[in-house]
């Protein structure tokens, strides 16, 4: 996996609104939901809490790539693309719940 740039890391800190969550589904259909409950796990890894996912759970449940898109406080904008893994158990569970 990639690292994380760390102004990116600096810059999730200071959102001044919801992120943007978008997946596709298999035929390239896009999807794009806020999602309110994201944090960064670590130097490569943000993880999404599924708030009721019904598209996106699909989507990703297909393999979906996706991207998270946010602006700062100062309007700059800022967006991450990779691979997706949905989880419901394990570290990356754990650390949501809590």
């Amino acid at each position: 996996m990639a690292a994380i740039p760390q102004a990116v890391r600096d810059a999730f800190g200071d959102q001044g609104s919801a992120p943007v969550f978008t997946t596709g589904d298999p035929s390239g259909l896009p999807n794009a939901i806020y999602a309110t409950c994201i944090r960064i796990f670590d130097d490569e890894t943000f993880v999404i809490a599924d708030n009721y996912f019904n598209k996106t759970k699909e989507n990703l449940l297909s393999g979906s790539k996706g991207t998270i898109l946010f602006i700062t406080s100062e309007k700059k904008a800022y967006q991450v693309k990779g691979m997706i893994e949905y989880v419901s158990e394990g570290e990356y569970f754990d650390f949501m719940k809590s």
